[in-house]
């Protein structure tokens, strides 16, 4: 703050002051000196990133959208990317998540972070309803071996959760079934 008070045209000031109070989650003061900084230097891409994730923090999914896709026609990067796709994966849009982290995958092959977003979303982009129907009667039938097992007093309830979801395969059904189950759209 003593920066702008001896320069208040020096907007990089606000910026960090924006990046400072995002930090604190305090994003109504962030918000204010990102606005700032757009008098300045109103296609500043870390700005609008950044507002970009103050939006997805408050669940403004438009506000933030409307962020990472200018930035992506300013400058299309796998960040930016990666952060539009994983917005359109909260809202339930699987395949155009699916569609912006295969794009920045051909800007960058081996950037980890789009090869790890898009690996965790894999169970939400199974388009086979049977596999779906598969993979559901699967977890259905562990849940209940699972309640036998919990019935007889073999296992604690916790201790077999977590022995069974530490099952590679099971986990990532189990998964699967849960984002299935909050996706209306794949649901059955």
């Amino acid at each position: 703050e003593k920066v702008i008070s001896i320069n208040p045209n020096y907007y990089l000031a606000y910026f960090m002051l924006g990046n400072i109070y995002q930090d604190l989650k305090n994003y109504k003061k962030a918000i204010n000196y990102y606005n700032k900084v757009f008098i300045y230097d109103k296609n500043n891409l870390n700005t609008m990133n950044n507002m970009g994730k103050i939006y997805f923090e408050l669940k403004k999914y438009d506000k933030a959208i409307n962020y990472f896709e200018k930035c992506i026609s300013l400058n299309k990067s796998t960040k930016y990317l990666n952060n539009l796709a994983l917005i359109e994966l909260k809202l339930g849009e699987i395949y155009k998540s699916k569609l912006l982290l295969e794009e920045a995958l051909t800007l960058e092959p081996n950037n980890i972070l789009s090869h790890w977003n898009l690996m965790n979303n894999i169970p939400l982009i199974i388009k086979n309803e049977k596999q779906i129907n598969d993979i559901r009667n699967n977890f259905k039938k562990k849940l209940n071996e699972i309640e036998n097992l919990i019935k007889k007093n073999k296992y604690t309830k916790d201790l077999l959760l977590q022995t069974i979801l530490s099952s590679t395969n099971f986990g990532l059904h189990y998964q699967c079934i849960l984002d299935l189950e909050l996706n209306k759209k794949y649901a059955s």
